[in-house]
């Protein structure tokens, strides 16, 4: 890509990408040190250097335990859930009356209905119109190619 020159305030930003450039570039090599020394330099203790690498103290699990015995200290005694039978309740409220949900429904599916078929006219009623814009269309282009010939003629 060939970087083109327009005036002195492009080769002025230019200056100025490449010092930013120097800049991190020199950032990046000192971060790099300042890790090798890091990693290059001994941590020691109290006690003196640190050993050498272990091994590892896991191995493949072992067979079950036998099950332990039962415990002989004695615990609390437990309560009685058992006791005299409580009064009686409240009495529930009377179900709905079902001719009345029936009915409902059948008003509803009666409305859903009805606007299916206005959907339905509708839907006719746009591709009856795309079909009559449709033959407009092609009959003006048979329009317009017999005026062509003509004028050709």
């Amino acid at each position: 890509m060939a970087i083109i020159n327009t005036g002195p305030r492009v080769g002025l930003l230019h200056k100025r990408v490449d010092a930013v450039e120097q800049v991190a570039n020199a950032a990046l090599q000192a971060a790099k040190a300042a890790h090798a020394l890091a990693e290059s330099k001994q941590q020691c203790g109290r006690d003196g250097a640190p050993g050498g690498r272990g091994e590892s103290i896991t191995g493949p699990k072992g067979d079950r335990g036998p099950a332990g015995a039962d415990s002989q200290v004695p615990g609390p005694a437990g309560q009685s859930i058992t006791g005299a039978p409580g009064k009686d309740g409240r009495d529930g409220r009377d179900a709905p009356d079902v001719s009345e949900i029936l009915a409902e429904a059948k008003r509803d599916m009666a409305k859903v209905h009805q606007e299916y078929r206005e959907i339905k006219l509708m839907l006719q009623g746009i591709l009856d119109i795309n079909k009559k814009a449709g033959d407009y269309i092609e009959w003006l282009k048979q329009r317009n190619e017999a005026r062509w010939s003509a004028r050709k003629k």
